[in-house]
Formats: C-alpha cells, sequence, structure tokens
C-alpha cells in the first residue's frame, strides 16, 4: 500500500458489499485503498459483485482453488471485473486423453 493512502470507511455500504462477496478476505487495508482510489459508482458497484459470482464459480475460488484466488487490492487494481467469463464448453481432462488412454484402467 502507498504510504499516505486513502483508506475507505470500513461501514461503506458499497465497500461492505464488495467484501462481504470477496471470497479471500485477506489483505484488508490494501483493499479498502484501492477501493478508496476506485470511488465506485452505484452501478460499477453491481458489476463487480456480478463478476465475483461468476469467478468464484468459474475458478473454483471458494473451494480447492481458494489460493489462487488473488489478493482483493491486486483484483480491484487489475480490473478484474472486465474479464470475460470463461467458454461453458471447456474441455475436460477425460475428453482431451488419446482414444487409447480411455481404455486403460
Amino acid at each position: 500500500m502507498r504510504r499516505g493512502a486513502k483508506l475507505i470507511a470500513e461501514d461503506d455500504p458499497g465497500w461492505l458489499q464488495f467484501w462481504t462477496a470477496y471470497p479471500r478476505r485477506q489483505g484488508k487495508k490494501d483493499a479498502r485503498a484501492a477501493w478508496a482510489e476506485l470511488d465506485p459508482a452505484p452501478e460499477l458497484i453491481v458489476q463487480i459483485v456480478n463478476a465475483l459470482a461468476w469467478q468464484t464459480k468459474a475458478y473454483r475460488w471458494d473451494a480447492e482453488k481458494y489460493d489462487y484466488c488473488p489478493l482483493p487490492g491486486s483484483w480491484l487494481r487489475a480490473e478484474r471485473w472486465t474479464d470475460e467469463p470463461p467458454p461453458v464448453d471447456r474441455p475436460t481432462v477425460a475428453s482431451r486423453r488419446p482414444a487409447w488412454a480411455s481404455e486403460v484402467k
């Protein structure tokens, strides 16, 4: 965090909405500074929370991939809510195996 960075109030409704939705609640002070820099409008807060909903599921941040979830300050500074969702029909490991491998047990 930059020295002298402004922090958003802990009871700010928009901040609380983001913090509650974010799966990895670490680096709170840095995240509050990033939120203050961003100073999002209510429409952007909705967009951010919606992006978190699909990203948490798509990247499995709420389960086994929790450690791969970026810290909230980094996520905000990178504007990750603008990321595009991955294709729905991603190939599974089993479908990428050669035919002979699926016969091996």
